[in-house]
């Protein structure tokens, strides 16, 4: 993810270079015109919609690695008070399935849209032995 970053403020800036080192009188010859003026406008639509494309990309990825992150916090926390439970006092059946169920589930990164994977491994097996 670092590439695209760098990757995306360098083509920024040298997109910025350009267009300043060009001044405006290059863009006024251009868009007199007409033929220069539609492609013109039709390679800065271009830069600008990739441009866009990739902020959204970035945004993106920054959430869903900030939604890890705290997921993975979470389940260590979870994890914690599981093995004190588990030193402290007996846990039944059901408690048990319940918190381990919450630590192997997978997390939702919202880079997919409707994942419906078994939120367990047993779930695998009880879904194929359960069909014969």
């Amino acid at each position: 993810m670092n590439w695209l970053i760098k990757t995306s403020v360098t083509a920024a800036v040298l997109l910025f270079i350009l267009l300043m080192s060009l001044g405006t009188e290059y863009f006024e010859e251009a868009f007199n015109d007409r033929i220069k003026g539609i492609k013109w406008s039709i390679i800065l639509i271009t830069i600008v919609s990739f441009l866009a494309f990739t902020i959204k990309i970035l945004s993106k990825m920054t959430f869903s690695s900030y939604h890890l992150s705290r997921d993975a916090e979470e389940r260590e926390q979870l994890t914690h008070f599981y093995l004190a439970l588990k030193k402290d006092t007996t846990i039944e059946p059901e408690e048990r399935q319940l918190i381990l169920q919450s630590l192997f589930s997978r997390a939702d990164t919202g880079l997919l849209k409707e994942d419906s994977s078994p939120t367990m491994p047993t779930s695998i097996i009880e879904k194929f032995s359960g069909s014969r």
